[in-house]
């Protein structure tokens, strides 16, 4: 039986992949907008494409790592979405005032939001009843 840190932990991620999706969905119906002045109309024809491998490679990455952690108890995964973790919280850090793409407020606050809820999936992780899962 799985722990409740981790239940709560798989909850968690769902919702900040939904959220993320959010994210991603709404940028992208308004990517060209996005780009800074004078882009080339090579990176304007190619940012759905981009964008598009971008999202699914990223839910697929989300999806394999919430299977490996919730489900199979792999502490490879958990340091995986660690690392993933520290440097989505550095880039954002980064962005914040040095981004070429300024995002509009709804997916900046549902980017927050989801930084957010992985930081209390990282705790969630390290949580006693957690570190017992993934050392069985």
């Amino acid at each position: 039986m799985r722990p409740q840190s981790i239940v709560q932990f798989e909850r968690l991620y769902i919702l900040g992949i939904v959220l993320s999706l959010a994210a991603s969905v709404w940028t992208f119906g308004h990517g060209a907008d996005l780009l800074p002045a004078g882009a080339p109309p090579q990176a304007v024809a190619m940012l759905p494409w981009v964008a598009g491998f971008g999202i699914v490679i990223g839910l697929a990455i989300n999806l394999c790592l919430l299977f490996f952690i919730a489900h199979k108890g792999s502490e490879v995964a958990k340091w995986i979405f660690v690392i993933l973790f520290v440097l989505g919280v550095a880039g954002l850090l980064r962005g914040i005032g040095h981004s070429v793409v300024v995002l509009p407020l709804g997916p900046r606050l549902l980017s927050l939001c989801h930084v957010i809820i992985q930081g209390v999936c990282v705790w969630l992780m390290f949580r006693p009843d957690a570190r017992l899962w993934f050392r069985r």
